[in-house]
């Protein structure tokens, strides 16, 4: 199948910055304001440091509780930026970024001497795609949400239920998480995103 990727991203990206410098991780304070959790539970958070996302499906058994890893998985090169996914570790098994930020509702993934890469927010049907550098303030979209026995559940917009895993249908390709995906994706299967190896404060 054909996802809309690099294109449709980047233009949200845009459409979401202003001309101000990039902002990273950690270099402003929090703002007194944060509307990334309205309408979420009690406990959810737009703040997390240092992370990791698995996928559990939704539909099918698991072979454990919390689900299979991901990792941030290539896409595409532009002028200035690069474009990735969040991929399975078993399509994709390589981790340049392993570590997810998340920072006043916006997605970071970050790792030694690498440009931080910042999430943009996914359209329907598209990848969760994250570009590096980050080119400007990206929109704030991103929470955490609890779901039992200490577990947390990565939310776009409040919305924890509508991402899947789909391969992009290339012989030896990958398979990204998707938002949103559409009911003739072949392949695809709805999961959530949970966080390991974080301390939800």
């Amino acid at each position: 199948m054909v996802f809309r990727t690099t294109v449709v991203v980047l233009t949200a990206v845009a459409a979401a910055v202003s001309a101000a410098p990039s902002v990273l991780r950690k270099r402003q304070g929090p703002s007194s304001y944060n509307p990334t959790c309205e309408g979420t539970p009690a406990g959810s958070r737009a703040f997390v440091n240092d992370f990791r996302l698995t996928a559990l499906n939704t539909t099918l058994p698991n072979a454990n509780t919390t689900g299979v890893p991901l990792v941030i998985g290539s896409v595409s090169a532009t002028t200035g930026a690069e474009s990735y996914s969040l991929s399975t570790y078993a399509s994709y098994p390589y981790n340049q970024r392993p570590n997810l930020e998340l920072f006043e509702g916006r997605l970071f993934a970050w790792g030694s001497d690498q440009y931080d890469a910042v999430a943009g927010v996914p359209l329907s049907g598209s990848v969760l795609e994250f570009i590096a550098p980050p080119q400007g303030i990206s929109e704030q979209a991103f929470c955490v949400t609890p779901r039992g026995s200490d577990l947390y559940s990565l939310a776009v917009n409040g919305d924890t239920t509508s991402w899947s895993l789909c391969p992009d249908g290339h012989s030896g390709g990958q398979v990204r998480v998707v938002y949103n995906a559409t009911e003739n994706s072949n392949g695809c299967y709805s999961i959530e995103l949970l966080l390991s190896d974080a301390t939800v404060a």
